[in-house]
């Protein structure tokens, strides 16, 4: 393959500071696209130093990286230190794409001159449907909260919001007052285009519940939670130091409720599939629901509506089964003489005589 022979020798290390620093400035402060790129670019360099050849960009061919990704399939994942465990067919493929997108982003500033993985096959994810949060959980985890606290009425107003509007951890944590608009019997927040995934910016209308409680929250609770600091942020909920809260937080928080509660352990994302997937069985439009959740096109949203048909499917079967309609007679089974555990009685056989010549 032809190719600039100027950057050809260039090291992989160099091109991902590049590639970093080209995230940066076109805005995107997304720690985990960076981390995506780190992962995979510094997994493959290692391999080729494994193998003795020079990582630089003249070697991100398709010949290495397939050679690469055929090793990751025989290697255990180095995070599950309890038990070995092989390095699971998704994380394949994510570092396959890795490597291709960064092999077309060399291409487009033009370090090479072909785009060197175009024809580069993306090994198949597998993709296993997401365990939704049904309302009777939500319920047995507010339930053993004391509403009464100021903490408490602040950690159900998180959950829920989580769970009915589909935030992201994200756009969360980074609510201000001025977002949350409460007047009237109904109410909305608005989500800034800057702290959303596909920039951007989106309304989401508030339920009769939610709304009632933000509205109790603000007026009572928001401004008696102890602040350790003098100057508290203008964030919708704070912390214990009064500044805004980060993702952790909001993870702790599931983490300890859904556990005080004695149900599975719950997380943001899941929260938002539930929402998701719930809302479109409840019979809600998807370009309402696709609004709701800032996707950027409809794919995503679609995918729910697949996820809600095969929930639906499985609710229907166990209410209208074709075996439950037919009536099986069965015979009943044939008693043994042993059936009660006596011992079977042998008749003796009487010994044979024979003649004597």
């Amino acid at each position: 393959m032809s190719m600039h022979r100027k950057y050809a020798s260039m090291l992989l290390s160099e091109t991902l500071e590049r590639k970093l620093r080209s995230i940066a400035a076109e805005g995107h402060n997304s720690k985990k696209t960076a981390s995506w790129y780190q992962e995979c670019v510094k997994g493959f360099s290692t391999f080729l130093e494994e193998k003795r050849i020079e990582p630089t960009v003249g070697n991100l061919t398709i010949d290495n990286v397939e050679w690469y990704l055929a090793d990751l399939r025989t290697r255990f994942d180095p995070r599950n230190k309890k038990e070995q465990v092989r390095i699971s067919p998704n994380t394949v493929a994510n570092r396959a794409r890795g490597l291709r997108a960064l092999s077309n982003w060399l291409y487009e500033r033009d370090y090479t001159k072909e785009h060197q993985l175009a024809k580069l096959s993306i090994p198949k994810a597998i993709l296993e449907d997401p365990e939704i949060v049904e309302p009777h959980e939500i319920q047995k985890l507010l339930n053993r909260i004391d509403f009464r606290a100021a903490y408490g009425y602040r950690d159900a107003c998180v959950i829920l919001m989580l769970y009915d509007l589909g935030l992201r951890a994200g756009e969360l944590c980074n609510l201000t007052m001025e977002d949350v608009h409460l007047e009237g019997k109904t109410g909305w927040v608005y989500v800034k285009a800057s702290t959303t995934k596909s920039r951007k910016p989106r309304p989401v209308p508030l339920g009769a519940r939610l709304h009632e409680m933000l509205t109790n929250y603000v007026e009572r609770y928001r401004d008696n939670v102890t602040i350790r600091q003098n100057k508290p942020t203008d964030h919708l909920f704070r912390n214990r130091n009064g500044q805004k809260f980060t993702t952790n937080g909001i993870l702790e928080i599931l983490y300890r409720r859904s556990e005080e509660a004695g149900i599975r352990r719950l997380h943001p994302h899941l929260l938002r599939h539930s929402s998701a997937c719930l809302s479109i069985e409840a019979g809600t439009n998807e370009l309402f629901v696709k609004q709701k959740l800032g996707h950027s096109d409809l794919g995503m949203t679609d995918y729910y509506s697949h996820l809600a048909a095969r929930r639906s499917i499985l609710k229907q079967q166990k209410a209208f089964s074709l075996a439950d309609q037919i009536t099986i007679k069965e015979d009943k089974p044939r008693k043994t003489r042993n059936d009660k555990g006596k011992p079977r009685k042998v008749k003796p056989i009487p010994p044979q005589l024979r003649a004597v010549k």
